[in-house]
């Protein structure tokens, strides 16, 4: 009897092995899948810029705030290089109308409007895929970007710096087809500037002027939802949220720049093909 019971406790054995190995194959496949994939996405992107105007004029009474939504697109290329070296390159534009909350820059009475702003992101980050197990996989790595800010009408200023992060993301299974991606980003602002153009009074331009700002840290955090539509085919919905500043800076006898703070909370949706 016992030797009957090794025997079907054998074959049943035997005819699960090919699930389990199945299993674990799929979970590998995904991740491999995942991290060699391009993706198209759209997003939409909060801003909330504040600055002390009150440092640059003694006469300005309060705070200037730009606040607005702007839309884009935005391409998001993931490769792995010898099963390790892990390499992703963003790039995204986005557009939309932001809403100006401050002063008329001559009398200082309050001032509010809307007008057209540009924005321009990139991304590289180099990092290394590391195995915890086999629903888990950590990537941490070293990035380096660029931002820029383009204000037209009224305003029309173009703020923009490079930047320098290490951050770390997660990659966990939580259902066969599911995959949730959580990640976090720390470090500096690099060669921040503006640029603007000054007026002596309205009308009366003098002159196209560049400051260069006091560097500060960065962090950005988000969360990826990876959904697999069919074998080489995800469907991504993101979220985010980033947090700089800039600090204050003068050209003398010119003009001062205030210290800033800027807040971004950024939701997308894409399609992926993995190649």
């Amino acid at each position: 009897m016992k030797k009957k019971n090794r025997v079907i406790l054998g074959g049943v054995l035997f005819l699960l092995a090919p699930a389990v190995f199945a299993s674990e194959v799929g979970i590998y496949s995904i991740f491999e899948r995942i991290n060699n994939i391009f993706y198209a996405t759209i997003t939409t992107m909060h801003l909330n810029y504040r600055e002390n105007a009150h440092e640059a004029n003694n006469a300005v009474p309060g705070d200037v705030v730009n606040r607005g939504l702007a839309y884009g697109v935005a391409l998001d290329i993931r490769k792995v290089f010898g099963e390790i070296i892990y390499a992703n390159v963003y790039a995204e534009y986005a557009t939309g109308k932001i809403k100006y909350e401050g002063f008329e820059y001559f009398t200082f009475a309050p001032l509010t409007y809307k007008e057209s702003h540009d924005f321009i992101n990139a991304d590289l980050k180099l990092g290394a895929v590391l195995l915890g197990q086999e629903y888990f996989q950590l990537i941490p790595y070293v990035g380096f970007g660029y931002h820029q800010w383009s204000l037209g009408g009224i305003q029309d200023n173009k703020y923009s710096h490079f930047k320098a992060f290490v951050g770390a993301k997660i990659n966990f299974v939580v259902f066969d087809d599911w995959i949730l991606s959580p990640y976090a980003n720390i470090g500096t602002t690099v060669g921040p500037k503006v640029k603007f153009k000054k007026y002596s009074s309205p009308g009366v331009f003098v002159g196209s002027f560049k400051i260069d700002l006091v560097k500060k840290p960065i962090f950005d955090t988000g969360l990826e939802i990876i959904y697999k539509v069919a074998q080489d085919i995800f469907a991504k919905g993101t979220i985010s949220y980033t947090h700089f500043e800039y600090g204050k800076a003068e050209i003398k006898n010119i003009s001062i720049e205030p210290h800033s703070k800027t807040n971004e909370i950024r939701v997308g949706l894409g399609i992926g093909y993995s190649f």
